[in-house]
């Protein structure tokens, strides 16, 4: 190994062979504007355990998100797309998050297929989850 890299390298371990493939962080960026904060956390949380993170990590990123989920829906009451505002700044801060563990999988995940899909999850999580800040919404106003 050269010495320029070592200070870089000697925190890695090697990737367990048998964890699921991370999903990219672009892909995420559509669940955050089509389903908004809470879509959007739960896919960062599981792919924070994709990636590796450590758990001290984790918890950062499932408190940002929390508080962004908090924060969604009076975003919502904004004219237009508000939501749409709301789930690409959380995509944004929940991306700079896990960004330090994306690229160490790209440097040292497997080339040939380096991301899982996203589309199922992705998917089920808008469906699942994306109604819920305008429900929050509704019921306030109502």
């Amino acid at each position: 190994m050269s010495r320029a890299l070592a200070p870089a390298l000697q925190d890695h371990q090697a990737r367990p062979p048998d964890r699921p493939r991370p999903w990219t962080i672009r892909g995420q960026l559509a669940v955050a504007v089509f389903g908004g904060p809470v879509a959007l956390t739960v896919i960062a949380y599981l792919n924070s355990g994709r990636l590796g993170m450590p758990r001290r990590e984790r918890r950062k990123l499932l408190g940002a998100g929390l508080l962004l989920c908090i924060a969604s829906p009076f975003a919502i009451a904004l004219p237009g797309v508000g939501l749409a505002l709301v789930g690409g700044g959380s995509w944004w801060l929940l991306s700079e998050m896990q960004k330090t563990w994306d690229r160490t999988w790209m440097v040292f995940g497997p080339f040939e297929d380096s991301h899982g899909s996203l589309l199922g999850p992705g998917l089920l999580a808008v469906l699942g989850l994306g109604w819920l800040p305008l429900a929050l919404v509704l019921v306030a106003v109502l």
